[in-house]
């Protein structure tokens, strides 16, 4: 069934249920307070439980999305009540157990609270010192107060600092996201906090209220009510806000994901003998760590982002404003064709754009469950499948506002000449010949196999695997007889091909590949491991190429397959960083080396798109930085939140007081350029 974007705001009936448990709840807890029957108060707990429950529970039941902070609100009110239940039993260690159960839940409900901890005013930093200072400094005020010492005074000063920082963080979500819910949430605490002052007082001093256990039982289910209630309502506003709708795109993607895992499998098994496990790492799960890293941040990444504004405008306020482009391209690779397709797509859903999708045609069994994962999960308005019937000079000649292309260089440059008739903004994720360069001090042993794993996975079909190696020569030796046997450990007989071992795509990528493997007696490279292949499979097995020249078969264009070149060198400045910089900037670089002068001089002296010192392929993994080429292998960059400011237009807004008309710039000038001068020096 196809999800859309709208919130059903049925579900009268349980949000009566939660109610009628809430005041039977409180009723019972009055009647036990007043009466003294202890039994009243452990049926009293679990109904007020189930109010409590009910009331997030309700939000699950509705077309909204399934969010941490469900779970997190739930446990939170769970050690709650565990907290409470404990604290009627007279003994110490149950006084402990539910202090420490009621500290659980307060660091869970912290947890819920989207404290603003980044992106600041100055105005915000100095109103939150100040909030936490006097609730700092009132924490020590009540625990002098009570006498409070040893173990016991840890304990409670502990948890008093918890409430603390629980207020704390809900006043300041209230001020940034001018929000009384949020406010009603740190009202909620500040009872929390009288409650447990009550109950503190009678431990540990003398003084008692007039029916005491009245007023503790009271406040204390009022503040619990009032919290859960901030929290979740919280929760309806966002579903129903833009923010929701993205998070509900995200999660309508990530399901189906899930409900296609196994054809997704066998999709990759039929176009090139994929294995699961490679499958998964690099396809699939790929995918669901990107989606839970964006669903994470999304909220802060959607805020507008405060400027400073020069002297000159004030009085004035400046913001920066992410808003979506509209209608966004994608257009798919073969060698990665779920994530490569699938990863920017879930970006730019969750910038707000809509999307339109162009799968590979060289993968057809994937590229079918993607349009089929893709057309259950979305309606056609909100994200389109381009069928392989459309040729891709016919996609191109629609006007988009945004192109995002994967794919070689030669096809990125029809692209890019294709959106500059309709001066359409692209990103272009293209490839090159990335090298790995293995310096004298490097760990030999360590260096062959992370490049093994680099260049031989998905068949070496991976646009920033490492295209060859450059080895220094008091090395060289060692390196090609350590390949020999990482590549064996890894593999086995690769006469055959083994277990796990990804196929080339299509035929023609075969040949390709194929033809720059030397025949014997070739004078500029000579092949030292693997070199056998099989037509029929379409199976290449991983080759080293040793001896190699600049003008070698296998140097002239990207290898794109598993086919290792190694050439030696003495000189770091002259054979490796200037003739790395005299051909096309590659997408990625790989540095094998303990010393620290080597990789300053290597890193600062060669432009590449990104790449990892003593390790290969890996900054893909993180979410936290942008990837991306530069010249020819490719220009912009996704990932994380560099992939959100991709595909939004970052809007930048300047806010004037309507009340105060002082502009130095507005005629007549009069003698303004002298302070104009002094200002803008």
């Amino acid at each position: 069934m196809k999800r859309n974007d709208s919130i059903d705001r049925g579900g009268s009936l349980p949000l009566a249920l939660a109610f009628g448990f809430f005041a039977l709840a409180t009723v019972l807890d009055l009647i036990g307070n007043l009466t003294g029957p202890e039994v009243l108060h452990l049926i009293a707990k679990p109904l007020l439980m189930s109010s409590l429950a009910v009331n997030i529970m309700l939000l699950l039941k509705r077309k909204t999305v399934f969010t941490s902070r469900h779970c997190t609100l739930v446990a939170a009110l769970l050690f709650g009540c565990a907290g409470d239940i404990l604290l009627m039993f007279p003994s110490g260690g149950c006084f402990l157990a539910g202090m420490g159960a009621f500290f659980a839940g307060h660091v869970l409900y912290y947890c819920t609270i989207p404290f603003p901890f980044r992106g600041r005013t100055g105005l915000e930093k100095l109103v939150s010192l100040v909030i936490l200072v006097l609730i700092v400094l009132g924490v020590v005020s009540l625990a002098s107060m009570f006498k409070v010492a040893g173990f016991m005074g840890i304990c409670v000063t502990a948890y008093s600092c918890a409430f603390a920082f629980l207020i704390h963080a809900s006043l300041m979500a209230a001020w940034r996201y001018k929000s009384w819910k949020y406010a009603m949430t740190a009202l909620g605490f500040m009872i929390f906090a009288v409650s447990d002052c009550m109950v503190a007082a009678a431990h540990f001093t003398d003084f008692r209220l007039p029916y005491h256990g009245f007023w503790v039982m009271s406040t204390y289910i009022l503040a619990q009510f009032i919290v859960a209630m901030s929290l979740a309502g919280r929760e309806i506003d966002e579903k129903d806000s833009e923010y929701g709708v993205r998070l509900l795109r995200l999660d309508s993607l990530r399901d189906s994901l899930r409900r296609h895992e196994n054809e997704l499998f066998e999709a990759f098994d039929k176009d090139f003998g994929k294995g699961r496990f490679e499958t998964y790492t690099t396809e699939i799960g790929f995918l669901y760590n990107g989606i839970r890293h964006i669903r994470k941040h999304l909220r802060r990444w959607m805020e507008p982002r405060p400027a400073s504004t020069p002297m000159v405008l004030w009085p004035g306020q400046s913001k920066v404003i992410p808003e979506p482009y509209g209608k966004v391209l994608v257009i798919g690779p073969f060698n990665y064709p779920l994530q490569l397709t699938v990863a920017p797509l879930a970006i730019a859903l969750a910038a707000g754009n809509t999307v339109t999708v162009k799968c590979s045609r060289q993968t057809p069994e994937v590229s079918r469950v993607i349009a089929k994962l893709l057309s259950e999960a979305f309606t056609e308005d909100v994200v389109e499948v381009i069928p392989d019937s459309v040729s891709n000079d016919e996609m191109l000649k629609r006007r988009f506002d945004y192109i995002f292309f994967t794919g070689s260089p030669r096809v990125g440059k029809i692209v890019m000449e294709a959106a500059a008739k309709h001066l359409t903004p692209v990103t272009l994720e293209l490839g090159g010949k990335s090298p790995a360069i293995v310096c004298e001090s490097a760990n030999v042993r360590l260096a062959c196999e992370r490049i093994a794993k680099g260049k031989f996975i998905n068949a070496g079909q991976t646009c920033v695997a490492p295209d060859y190696v450059l080895v220094h020569r008091s090395v060289h030796k060692e390196f090609i007889e350590t390949m020999k046997e990482v590549i064996s450990d890894f593999y086995g007989d690769t006469s055959s091909r083994p277990s796990g071992m990804t196929l080339i795509a299509t035929g023609r990528h075969w040949e390709r590949i194929r033809g720059l493997i030397p025949e014997e007696g070739d004078p500029t490279a000579r092949t030292v491991i693997g070199g056998g292949s099989d037509e029929a499979t379409k199976y290449i097995a991983p080759t080293v190429l040793d001896g190699c020249t600049w003008d070698a078969a296998a140097m002239q264009e990207e290898i794109f397959g598993p086919v290792l070149p190694v050439i030696e060198y003495e000189d770091l400045d002259s054979e490796v960083i200037a003739r790395v910089r005299a051909g096309e900037k590659p997408l990625a670089l790989y540095l094998f080396t303990r010393s620290g002068a080597q990789k300053r001089k290597v890193l600062s002296e060669v432009s590449f798109g990104g790449g990892c010192v003593n390790e290969t392929i890996m900054h893909l993994g993180n979410e936290n930085m942008p990837f991306g080429g530069v010249g020819n292998s490719g220009m912009g960059a996704y990932h994380g939140l560099t992939g959100f400011e991709t595909f939004s237009h970052m809007k930048s807004i300047l806010f004037k007081s309507s009340w105060l008309n002082f502009d130095l710039l507005k005629p007549p000038y009069g003698r303004k350029l002298d302070l104009i001068r002094r200002i803008y020096k």
